[in-house]
């Protein structure tokens, strides 16, 4: 969601309106087309592994209708279906991300990984009194039982970061509707926004949270001594913030997808101690 936010809909938003008088713009609306198809595809691929939201998987035939508007669009020189494309791609943006984090936030917070540690080392203690497990597989069962309780730390952490990125994303994209026509919407919300988005790069110990902590200043003292003179600026200052934003929440859902991952293959270790099991004296 986040590449199709960040650069296909942000491309088809910018062409939309002059698909029917520029064959540059209908070029790029094409490939964005092109981009847009991708996603419906990676999202049908994934979809039995997305969290269950209101209206199921709805909003993927959305982006597949939104895919042939802008496809007839283009063959027809058609901003209004161009237009009716991203009116469905808003739609999607504005409520499916959020949905989706929802739910990924409360089945994480309603994990209890407690009975499987237990269990875990329950089982060692068995296998090291049976003395029948060679000493080498009994350290591998002893990290695989550190590596899950720093895992489950770990896996936890990245879903409340997502979480919060996730709030601070649904402020900026509020702004971005309005900032092209005026700058109310980025006065209104900026303090908001910046008490929502600071601690999620303070301390800056990297170069990330300095660049973003960096852009947030100079985005403030824009907001700050605002003017007529100044929109162009303060506009671009936004969307460059906006931009470093969306890119360190894209490598939190990296990494969120990581450690997913890593958990799934935890069951692995578990088939590998059932076999330890099955070798113990009855």
């Amino acid at each position: 969601m986040h590449t199709l936010e960040q650069d296909t809909f942000a491309g088809i938003l910018s062409d939309q309106g002059r698909v029917g008088q520029d064959a540059e713009s209908r070029e790029r609306l094409a490939d964005n087309a092109a981009r847009l198809l991708d996603s419906v595809h990676q999202a049908r691929a994934i979809a039995q592994d997305l969290p269950s939201i209101p209206g199921g998987r709805g909003w993927i035939d959305q982006l597949d209708h939104a895919h042939q508007l802008l496809v007839d669009a283009v063959a027809h020189a058609d901003s209004r279906r161009a237009t009716s494309a991203v009116t469905l791609l808003n739609r999607v943006l504005d409520s499916v991300p959020v949905l989706l984090n929802e739910q990924i936030v409360a089945h994480t917070r309603s994990l209890n990984f407690r009975p499987v540690q237990v269990a875990l080392e329950t089982v060692r203690r068995r296998l090291v009194a049976g003395h029948a497990t060679a000493p080498a597989k009994l350290q591998e069962l002893r990290s695989g039982i550190d590596a899950l309780s720093q895992l489950k730390g770990e896996f936890r952490a990245l879903v409340e970061q997502h979480n919060h990125w996730q709030h601070v994303e649904l402020s900026l994209r509020t702004i971005e509707t309005t900032i092209g026509g005026s700058l109310d919407q980025l006065e209104f919300l900026w303090k908001t926004l910046r008490e929502e988005s600071t601690p999620l790069f303070t301390p800056m110990t990297q170069l990330w949270a300095s660049d973003l902590a960096h852009a947030s200043r100079e985005l403030g003292t824009a907001i700050e001594s605002l003017d007529r003179q100044r929109a162009a600026e303060a506009r671009k200052l936004f969307r460059r913030f906006r931009r470093l934003c969306g890119k360190r929440f894209f490598e939190i859902d990296e990494a969120l997808r990581a450690a997913s991952q890593r958990l799934s293959r935890f069951g692995d270790s578990l088939q590998l101690l059932l076999r330890m099991l099955d070798n113990l004296d009855p």
